[in-house]
């Protein structure tokens, strides 16, 4: 099986077999960049946890981005963007969860230097259907270290690298560190070598 293969199998069958083994409704971008690792290596590829700022928006925004207009004037419109931006040089639409106490809200994705992609494992978290907000479960795109993204007819998303200068503290994390993913690695393992 050639590696585009392997990766994209691992795109298709890995939200619900990680959805199987881990808690409903968790933001679990670190557990499936460590699933999606371990799996990728027992195929012979070798990938990478990457952090990155991830921006997810509807279609009203991008329509209205370019005029500008304040916070309020977005929201009227109807305009949506989720984003994990450290930097406040753009107020977040709306106004986001509070940032957790121990981290700095970093999104971990993979990066597989063979193939000169990303993958997004846990894309669905961003998932917003009442604002228009609806990426697929998991994603791969072209990657170049800069920035990467794809429109959808319900908006886009944006992939850019995690600041150097923000602390990363993902590795300190219980899905990376330890946790029963055995399991799933091999249910994950198993379904892309027989695709399905």
């Amino acid at each position: 099986m050639t590696p585009s293969k392997v990766v994209r199998r691992l795109v298709s069958y890995a939200p619900a077999v990680i959805a199987q083994w881990s808690k409903p409704d968790y933001p679990r971008c670190i557990l499936a960049t460590r699933i999606g690792c371990d799996v990728l290596r027992a195929f012979a590829l070798e990938a990478a946890p990457l952090p990155v700022v991830v921006d997810v928006a509807n279609a009203r925004f991008f329509e209205w981005a370019a005029q500008g207009g304040t916070r309020e004037q977005f929201l009227e419109r109807g305009c949506w963007l989720i984003t994990n931006e450290p930097k406040d040089h753009f107020d977040e639409l709306p106004p986001q969860v509070p940032r957790p106490a121990r981290g700095t809200n970093q999104h971990v994705v993979l990066h597989v230097p063979r193939l000169g992609v990303i993958v997004d494992l846990d894309l669905r978290q961003m998932q917003r259907p009442q604002k228009g907000i609806v990426p697929p479960d998991a994603i791969m795109l072209p990657w170049d270290g800069v920035e990467t993204g794809q429109a959808f007819g319900w908006g886009g998303v944006r992939y850019r690298p995690w600041p150097t200068e923000v602390a990363s503290d993902w590795q300190d994390a219980g899905d990376w560190q330890k946790g029963p993913h055995a399991g799933v690695t091999e249910a994950l393992v198993r379904a892309v070598r027989k695709g399905r």
